[in-house]
């Protein structure tokens, strides 16, 4: 077992993140932060996410956050608890030039008749938007 002290999580964001420049902004996409069934709390390994997504931002980006889940329960509770997921990150990132938004189920990422792909829905996304000078 790996103690999260081993881990070198910059080095999995970097990995996975995607970086373009489309109309004179970089973008920086991170979609790591995953959740446990009906939970909003940001665990540990997700706060070194967050960490790592502050290093990005400067003081001129803008930041969005969208929150999913999966399938199971009701609509509503669906939304809503996206909305807190994303509150969850916003709040953690706290800067200004944020918007969270709670998409629900309405916009599934992945399979949800597979376990997987119901875990894989039950994340945050970010993308940091900063105009290049």
């Amino acid at each position: 077992m790996v103690g999260t002290d081993q881990m070198n999580i910059d080095l999995i964001t970097v990995e996975r993140k995607i970086k373009e420049h489309i109309d004179g902004y970089e973008i920086d996409s991170f979609s790591l932060i995953l959740f446990d069934y009906n939970e909003s709390e940001l665990e540990d390994n997700n706060k070194q996410i967050i960490a790592a997504i502050q290093k990005r931002i400067q003081k001129n980006s803008k930041i969005s956050i969208r929150g999913t889940t999966d399938r199971i329960g009701s609509e509503e509770h669906n939304a809503r608890l996206s909305q807190e997921r994303a509150n969850s990150v916003k709040s953690a990132i706290n800067r200004k030039n944020t918007v969270a938004v709670g998409t629900g189920e309405q916009e599934l990422l992945f399979d949800n008749d597979l376990p997987e792909g119901r875990f894989y829905c039950r994340t945050v996304s970010v993308e940091v938007r900063t105009p290049i000078e």
